[in-house]
């Protein structure tokens, strides 16, 4: 029994941590998404920051290193934005170092 504690723990530690990595990782994904919406509808960079900040919520300290705005009336083109946040996790996980950089990016054609 006290063998089997330690790997029980541990077990467990791991799921919460996984699961918190996932949250996170989905979140960001959802707010390019929504970030990406605003600038295929010829928003600006400054409108699809906001955007993709409040549908990232609870996760605050989100960088922006790629936007890309569509040109009014180009249906051609593509709008790209890319989400960042530099995370840390309490307990790290098998190939996830303390801290790590989490990076999204979505791209939408303009005018859809």
């Amino acid at each position: 029994m006290a063998i089997l504690l330690p790997v029980l723990i541990a077990i467990i530690f791991g799921t919460v941590e996984y699961g918190a990595y996932f949250f996170m990782r989905m979140t960001l994904s959802q707010s390019a998404r929504e970030g990406v919406r605003v600038l295929a509808l010829y928003g600006t960079s400054a409108q699809a920051q906001t955007r993709a900040t409040s549908a990232a919520s609870p996760l605050t300290g989100l960088t922006f290193p790629t936007t890309t705005a569509c040109a009014a009336g180009n249906t051609t083109a593509s709008a790209q934005l890319t989400v960042s946040k530099t995370t840390s996790f309490p307990f790290p996980l098998p190939g996830i170092s303390g801290s790590t950089v989490m990076t999204e990016t979505a791209v939408m054609r303009c005018g859809v």
